[in-house]
């Protein structure tokens, strides 16, 4: 499964207080993880992605990643088990005067038993679904 969305980063944004989406995602394991910096970025947009509170791209938390015209290309293999599945992409860059727009693809390994109309709700934010039988 791909979850992707763009992330705009707004001039004055910090890590204190970056722009950010977040989603619930379903019982999977994340496979991989692609951020693209589109030209004019300079380096100075900064990125990091998140599983609740706890930062897993990059895997140190005093660190991000950033680039211009520039794909960041993340195998990884990280579960996101039963429960609380909060994963955060924040961007900031308090040097900027412009906005930029950070594409961002999470590939997901879906857990061979996921509720799919769940699944599908939590990934158009509460989007009601009827349910059939």
């Amino acid at each position: 499964m791909l979850w992707a969305r763009r992330l705009t980063v707004t001039p004055g944004a910090t890590r204190d207080d970056p722009d950010s989406m977040t989603v619930t995602l379903p019982t999977s394991t994340i496979r991989r993880v692609i951020v693209v910096f589109r030209a004019g970025c300079l380096w100075l947009v900064e990125v990091a992605v998140y599983h609740n509170e706890f930062q897993i791209i990059p895997v140190d938390p005093e660190s991000s990643i950033s680039g211009d015209d520039w794909v960041f290309d993340c195998p990884i293999e990280y579960p996101l088990e039963d429960g609380s599945n909060l994963v955060t992409v924040a961007g900031w860059s308090a040097a900027v005067t412009y906005s930029h727009d950070i594409d961002v693809y999470l590939y997901l390994e879906l857990a061979k038993e996921v509720d799919v109309q769940a699944m599908l709700r939590n990934l158009f934010l509460g989007v009601t679904m009827p349910v059939t039988e």
